[in-house]
């Protein structure tokens, strides 16, 4: 089922979306370099405390990319939040079959919302993405998303 043309829509994340959120979030970080030789065991126990800290924070905000006539589908998402330096990108996620249809844009937009480059962070790198957000000259910083601890 890819898309044609737009056919998806964004909604705010709703606790219901967390599941797939937490289990695409933590398969898909796995194998980045950052944390390639942490034992599964510590992996995933650990930086499900992460993301779970972060999703219920007061200052993160969820967007949901759905199919426009299933918004249970969930196409992709993106996790970010605010301080008083700017907006910070935790994580974009696209299922593969979508990647290349403008979701993940559209949804790291939905965070940054014309902010100055260099005042967007970003917490986590993934090869896949890691150029294209440099590349935008947002700075990487993963210390904002320990910080949780």
């Amino acid at each position: 089922m890819e898309p044609q043309s737009k056919n998806w829509d964004l909604r705010y994340g709703q606790v219901d979306d967390h599941p797939f959120i937490y289990s695409s979030w933590l398969k898909s970080f796995r194998d980045s370099s950052v944390i390639r030789r942490v034992p599964n065991s510590v992996y995933f126990a650990q930086h499900h405390k992460l993301i779970e800290k972060t999703l219920t924070a007061p200052t993160t905000k969820i967007v949901v990319s759905v199919a426009t006539d299933d918004p249970g589908q969930i196409y992709g998402y993106v996790v970010g939040s605010y301080d008083d330096t700017g907006p910070i990108l935790h994580w974009v996620y696209c299922k593969h079959v979508f990647r290349g249809c403008g979701i993940s844009r559209e949804l790291e937009a939905a965070i940054v919302d014309g902010a100055a480059a260099d005042t967007v962070r970003y917490t986590h790198r993934v090869n896949e993405c890691d150029e294209i957000l440099k590349r935008r000259g947002y700075i990487y910083n993963p210390y904002i998303f320990w910080s949780h601890i």
